[in-house]
């Protein structure tokens, strides 16, 4: 297995004859998402008895660094010495032994914000809100705060919901947010590169990567980051003698093609938004559920989507009315609509017991819905001629299928409930 690779190389940017907006940003292009906001820097001129203080402090930090680095590398010897002395002892292959010492895993459980984590995030953003970095308090001080504030003190179980709700809706913005400019999502592309380039090459006990590659490439013809790639040794001979094309030039091919393909891809029309939409929301519905067959309502949608099945739809867009993507007609409407259910900002989430009761309360006190009669209720209607003759004709084909000999069980089929089913995919529609 190779240790020693490259680093990742970057392909040449594109041509100059290409347009590129270099005011458009990720945020721009997602206007549907929440802006992440970024952190302020502190910009404060520091004195010379600041710097001087900074300066002994890091004096001081260097030094215990290179007396942990040492003790580190004695307690690394000690280790060697005590892996050999086990695989002589117990006549061990040493690599057994060394895997059953320092093997680790890399996977952990994501756990679930605690009360105590919703409480220092509510109020760290409190008091943190309008400092700078060097300037913010200390996780201490925050703690201390929340001891000396009644209003966090002996809360309720919709208090406690209300705060932990709040950091989870912060996680999910920091991973489904747009950053606020092209520097900042950047930075976290080139962060996410790194950490895949130190990933891919590292060997497990269970899983040996001899040969590995990837390709990143921009997501938009805007996209102001360049399109990178990462390959083990060997791959490069790989991509000369076959291809007959150097990696460079690959990943620049890649990233072209890539932007044309989204290019031609996009979906601009009503039809196929609207498509797409209904698409979306009855796969998303029937996939929490678990089900198959369970058909949108948007007219009696709290009563028999949200009180029946305990889901509802969350991040609807509030500039779109809530209806069937067949009635709204604006593109532009049908646009955001679409591209929140794609991002996932639009989803189908599980109801709390909170908000289940909730609805069930608005239902209770409007009661029952009694039918609006009809306007020419008690009128005579007439019938006309071709409606008679129709009617006759259908009762005459049907005395006609009753004289017909029965039909094996497999060949059955029932027209009207075909013709029922047929083309009310929506309800509410």
């Amino acid at each position: 297995m190779p240790t020693n690779l490259p680093p990742p190389s970057p392909s040449p940017p594109p041509s100059e004859s290409e347009p590129t907006d270099t005011t458009s940003t990720w945020a721009a292009r997602n206007p549907l998402k929440e802006i992440i906001p970024p952190r302020r820097n502190s910009q404060a001129v520091k004195s010379a008895a600041e710097k001087a203080a900074l300066k002994i402090a890091r004096d001081a930090r260097r030094k215990d660094a290179e007396h942990l680095n040492e003790d580190v590398v004695d307690l690394l010897a000690s280790i060697e010495h005590g892996i050999d002395t086990l695989a002589s002892k117990h006549s061990q292959p040493r690599q057994r032994v060394e895997q059953m010492v320092l093997s680790t895993s890399r996977y952990v459980k994501k756990r679930a914000p605690s009360l105590t984590n919703a409480l220092i995030h509510a109020k760290g953003r409190e008091m943190n809100e309008a400092r700078t970095d060097g300037k913010k308090h200390s996780l201490a001080e925050i703690r201390q705060a929340i001891k000396d504030d009644p209003a966090m003190q002996n809360l309720t179980e919709e208090q406690k919901d209300g705060y932990i709700q709040k950091v989870m809706d912060f996680r999910g913005l920091k991973h489904t947010g747009a950053r606020a400019h092209n520097k900042a999502s950047n930075l976290d592309v080139a962060s996410v590169m790194k950490n895949i380039h130190e990933e891919v090459p590292v060997p497990t006990a269970t899983i040996v990567l001899h040969f590995a590659f990837y390709f990143a490439t921009r997501n938009h013809s805007l996209d102001t980051m360049i399109p990178t790639w990462m390959a083990t040794e060997g791959i490069l001979q790989f991509f000369v003698e076959v291809l007959g094309i150097s990696g460079a030039e690959l990943s620049k091919q890649f990233d072209a093609w890539n932007i044309a393909r989204l290019k031609r891809g996009r979906i601009d029309t009503p039809g196929a938004l609207q498509t797409n939409c209904r698409t979306i929301i009855h796969q998303g519905l029937n996939r929490l559920l678990n089900l198959k067959d369970v058909r949108m309502n948007y007219k009696n949608y709290d009563a028999e989507i949200r009180a029946k099945y305990k889901v509802q739809l969350r991040g609807w867009p509030l500039a779109v009315k809530f209806a069937a993507p067949s009635s709204i007609g604006g593109t532009e409407d049908l646009r955001a609509l679409n591209q929140a259910l794609i991002s996932g900002e639009c989803r189908w989430v599980k109801m709390s017991e909170k908000e289940v009761a909730a609805v069930e309360k608005v239902l209770k006190n409007q009661g029952p819905k009694v039918k609006a009669p009809r306007s020419d209720k008690g009128v005579p209607r007439k019938r006309k001629a071709g409606n008679q003759l129709e009617g006759s004709t259908k009762k005459k084909s049907r005395k006609a299928a009753s004289m017909m000999p029965p039909k094996s069980k497999e060949t059955i089929s029932d027209s009207e409930d075909d013709e029922d089913g047929e083309g009310h995919e929506e309800e509410g529609m």
